[in-house]
């Protein structure tokens, strides 16, 4: 076979392969829908509680936003920085996010996160429930690490194996292991969930380090059960989770490029 010939086979190939994956994607997306799942949807409750954890902490002036899913975090962004890039692989749920996103300060780009290329650097990058999905975190946070102005941040936000309502699963029989991926897992197309020690052993293999960790919300049933309740009954728990941070249902880290002593 010639080069070119196989050139050709191998870009054909690549393309191929994305199409697959784009169109999982909408189809994780759809399937959600069908089941009634807010997960990706600008309704989710837990939203309110991932803002309440990082809005303190982000730093401006430019942020990028992977994996966006329809907007609702791009919204809180864009009220509070001037630039705001938001990257989502579905082009399902990138046309729902900018209907519904009006803010002259927000671009939107569907990507998957292994092709994106952005254009400069950003101060803040976010990366809520993205790590669980791609097929590789380690080289994908190599890659955030290298689109980081200086002493820029990478903001994670990643599903808690340890957290108190998969340990009530497993009591309940429902789970055979912590780490164990359940129906609800790979309908959202998870591959992996996280310990803290998981997610600091790819942290460190990125050659990122871990600058500050914390948890979102205790959370003592699934998501179908306790998404409907007395929004002041899961404050009360959000209040508790940051005395037990490991037992949240989500896993909170701030992650930097190793800083480099005067000198050395």
């Amino acid at each position: 076979m010639s080069l070119r010939r196989a050139s050709v086979r191998r870009l054909t190939e690549r393309q191929g392969n994305l199409m697959t994956t784009q169109q999982s994607l909408d189809g994780i997306a759809i399937s959600l829908d069908q089941a009634n799942d807010r997960a990706c949807s600008s309704e989710y409750y837990l939203l309110r509680y991932r803002w309440r954890v990082l809005m303190p902490r982000l730093r401006g002036p430019r942020i990028l936003e992977l994996g966006c899913a329809e907007g609702e975090m791009t919204k809180f962004l864009a009220k509070q920085f001037p630039e705001v890039v938001a990257v989502d692989g579905s082009a399902l749920l990138l046309e729902r996010a900018r209907k519904d996103v009006h803010a002259n300060n927000v671009v939107f780009q569907q990507a998957l996160f292994e092709e994106f290329v952005p254009d400069g650097k950003f101060s803040s990058i976010v990366v809520a429930c993205v790590l669980e999905h791609v097929q590789d975190p380690i080289a994908f946070l190599r890659r955030c690490k290298e689109w980081l102005a200086p002493k820029g941040r990478i903001y994670i936000m990643v599903p808690n194996a340890y957290a108190l309502n998969r340990r009530v699963g497993k009591a309940m029989g429902m789970l055979k292991r912590l780490d164990e991926l359940h129906e609800r897992d790979l309908r959202l197309g998870h591959q992996r969930v996280y310990s803290r020690q998981t997610l600091a052993a790819d942290i460190e293999s990125a050659g990122l380090e871990a600058a500050h960790w914390d948890g979102i919300l205790l959370k003592p049933l699934s998501d179908a059960q306790v998404q409907n309740w007395d929004p002041a009954l899961l404050d009360a728990f959000f209040e508790v989770g940051k005395e037990l941070p490991e037992w949240c249902t989500e896993i909170y880290v701030e992650c930097q490029a190793p800083i480099v002593a005067k000198g050395r």
